[in-house]
């Protein structure tokens, strides 16, 4: 492990191992690395396997069933409102998290659901015809941090909703690894508009592999959608830029008009066949 403050960092993706093994070292258990294996675009299973060994008992709920905190002592955790488990909230390596922009996702908070309103009602709708050039698209996220996943989607659903009679589907990759095996199956979906939004470091969900190296992998398949840089620094942005990103976006993402036109440019540069990157 490498050396680093025992605290959450600031990206959304909770405790780092170091973290972990500290706090796990204090309650009487341990977390170790087991075996671990370099990945490459052509061979990437297995990877990196850590174990972990903590004391207590394992609780389980079905997805409609609230978790209660078990009070201790103290009474520590009187204060903290249950949580409720949902099938969605973790994701396993090969079964990607799918939403549509069509649906209302029942594990939304009532925060979350509050900004989506305040978004809709910033931003006026553009009337545009339903044979929009941007009505039915598929965008897949390849992200390590949950939080900044979700954050991307909120934002794209209120692109999606300037668009009349919009169909958007989102589907959600933790690591490059565990996108992968669909590679070649995306690449062949010649009929359907597809957009990768794409970071590079996803190193804290278990990825060994850069978000550069898919670029590279999309565009040596044949794919011919939109890929769209959201790495948020200068470096990983222009390695994407130079590895063919037609978009880049910075974190936090642009503005719903800005990401709307540049959307809009980039599919008809796309449909052109003119490689040019753009910057939002």
């Amino acid at each position: 492990f490498k050396e680093e403050v025992a605290t959450a960092d600031c990206r959304g993706v909770g405790l780092g191992l170091t973290s972990c093994k500290t706090f796990a070292l204090c309650i009487g258990g341990d977390v170790w690395l087991e075996k671990t294996k370099v990945c490459t675009i052509d061979d990437c299973s297995g990877g990196t396997t850590f174990r972990f060994c903590l004391p207590g008992e394992i609780v389980k709920t079905r997805p409609t069933e609230h978790i209660t905190p078990i009070a201790t002592q103290r009474d520590m955790f009187d204060n903290i409102a249950p949580s409720t488990a949902h099938p969605n909230s973790s994701h396993s390596p090969h079964k990607p998290n799918i939403e549509s922009d069509k649906e209302q996702n029942s594990s939304s908070s009532d925060t979350l659901a509050e900004i989506t309103t305040k978004y809709e009602q910033a931003v006026s709708p553009t009337n545009l015809p339903s044979n929009d050039l941007l009505r039915l698209t598929t965008f897949y996220i390849i992200e390590d941090s949950n939080v900044i996943r979700r954050s991307i989607i909120l934002k794209l659903r209120t692109v999606s909703r300037q668009i009349e009679n919009s169909e958007w589907t989102f589907i959600e990759f933790p690591t490059v690894e565990s996108f992968l095996p669909s590679l070649q199956t995306v690449v062949d979906s010649l009929s359907q508009k597809i957009a990768f939004v794409i970071d590079e470091n996803l190193d804290s969900q278990g990825g060994q592999l850069r978000g550069h190296q898919l670029i590279n992998a999309l565009i040596q398949a044949g794919f011919d959608g939109l890929i769209i840089s959201a790495s948020g620094d200068e470096i990983s942005a222009k390695k994407h830029r130079e590895c063919g990103a037609n978009l880049i976006w910075g974190k936090p993402l642009p503005r719903v008009p800005r990401i709307l036109e540049t959307l809009r440019l980039a599919w008809e540069n796309n449909s052109q066949s003119v490689s040019k990157c753009i910057e939002a």
